[in-house]
């Protein structure tokens, strides 16, 4: 058995002391993948309630490494009565039924020790196993997980209110998410100029900000069949606009388009249009 199962085991146990137990609690808040190993641990440990006779630990050991189909662990274990000992002369006796007690020990904490690992290896095999086909196919939880803010880049930086236009206050309220006020603003600068396709696609971001996706839809379909710099971009939030209010058909379609002319977020739609096409 390695040595960091056995010390996660003393530690599980409370058998860690002094310098042992302070040097295993600094690596808990160092090594993050030695934590997650402890608490894989733990819980298995608290799930099976380790507390058998000789005979019943070494039958649920095995069940138990049946169970998870980890085949390796179980042909690796030994039986009990197998371990060869030599007896020697009677004058021995005394010793070897202290050794006995001794052997029994280790058998019961290497047996102990072999049922954690065997299960936690069975867990992360499965987990890699299964992780080709892990993630959701659900357009609504693809959104939440793909769909993230843009940056309005103006190149404003805290210039006084007063001085400022309403697209340079939208700009800076939208980077302050402060969609509401930004959208007035754009609202009211559109009244102007209605063909500017930055403040359009702002506008139809902020509205998807505040709940109202289908408002955003058109502004970003106009965007996407258009011919301004805003196409690609526009283009890809109307295809999350669309997972959002769950037409993946639509979705689809508009990704399609993502993965043959926007080369900045192709990779992006292609792992989406993997995932709803399981």
């Amino acid at each position: 058995m390695d040595d960091q199962a056995l010390q996660i085991d003393k530690y599980l146990k409370g058998e860690l002391k002094d310098l042992e137990l302070k040097e295993f609690e600094q690596r808990l808040q160092e090594d993050v993948a030695f934590a997650q190993t402890v608490k894989l641990y733990q819980e298995i440990d608290k799930g099976l309630g380790l507390h058998f006779t000789d005979h019943e630990q070494d039958s649920s050991l095995r069940e138990s490494i049946k169970n998870v189909g980890n085949k390796y662990f179980e042909d690796q274990l030994p039986s009990i009565g197998q371990e060869s000992i030599s007896t020697g002369p009677d004058q021995h006796k005394p010793n070897l039924q202290q050794g006995n007690i001794n052997n029994k020990a280790r058998t019961g904490r290497t047996r102990r020790l072999m049922l954690l690992s065997a299960i936690a290896a069975s867990i992360v095999f499965a987990f890699m196993l299964l992780r080709p086909w892990a993630g959701t196919t659900d357009p609504q939880q693809l959104y939440s997980q793909y769909y993230s803010t843009p940056d309005w880049d103006s190149g404003l930086r805290g210039t006084a209110d007063e001085k400022l236009t309403a697209l340079e206050r939208a700009s800076l309220q939208f980077n302050q998410r402060k969609f509401q006020d930004s959208e007035e603003n754009l609202q009211q600068y559109l009244t102007t100029d209605s063909d500017d396709p930055e403040a359009s696609f702002f506008l139809a971001v902020s509205k998807i900000e505040q709940g109202e996706i289908a408002e955003a839809i058109p502004m970003l379909k106009n965007l996407s069949e258009g011919e301004s710099s805003f196409r690609q971009i526009a283009r890809w939030y109307l295809a999350l606009s669309y997972l959002k209010t769950n037409q993946p058909e639509l979705a689809v379609e508009a990704l399609r388009k993502v993965v043959n002319t926007d080369r900045n977020r192709a990779t992006k739609a292609a792992k989406i249009l993997e995932q709803l096409d399981r």
